[in-house]
């Protein structure tokens, strides 16, 4: 082995390490990556879904805490992840909508109390 493929081989080892713990704190499994289709729009509303939490939880009305949380939730476990339907996810992106128009609504006051003009 040359040091050209020794130091390839070491780079993907490393590179494979740092994915694999981010895998883990995202808390996403590899069974997750077997179903594109469905999986992808489960895997992406359990992003938005963490991030609207985690960031913008003020916007959120309880109901909408517990749905997401729940969704959250069902996607922690595999049984009832296996459950879920691409349904679910669409219920978190309306979710997560609203809270972008509330986001952008509260900007866009900032910027007419400053004096400022949004222009789209």
């Amino acid at each position: 082995m040359d040091d050209l493929t020794y130091t390839l081989n070491a780079r993907t080892h490393k590179d494979t390490a740092k994915t694999d713990i981010w895998i883990a704190q995202q808390h996403i499994t590899a069974k997750q990556f077997m179903d594109a289709d469905v999986q992808t729009c489960l895997l992406q509303a359990q992003k938005m879904a963490r991030i609207t939490i985690q960031h913008h939880a003020r916007y959120l009305c309880t109901y909408n805490t517990t749905v997401l949380n729940g969704f959250l939730q069902k996607m922690a476990f595999g049984k009832s992840r296996s459950k879920l339907r691409e349904q679910h996810a669409r219920a978190v992106f309306r979710i997560c909508a609203q809270v972008n128009r509330k986001l952008y609504q509260t900007a866009d006051r900032r910027c007419t109390k400053k004096g400022q003009k949004t222009s789209l």
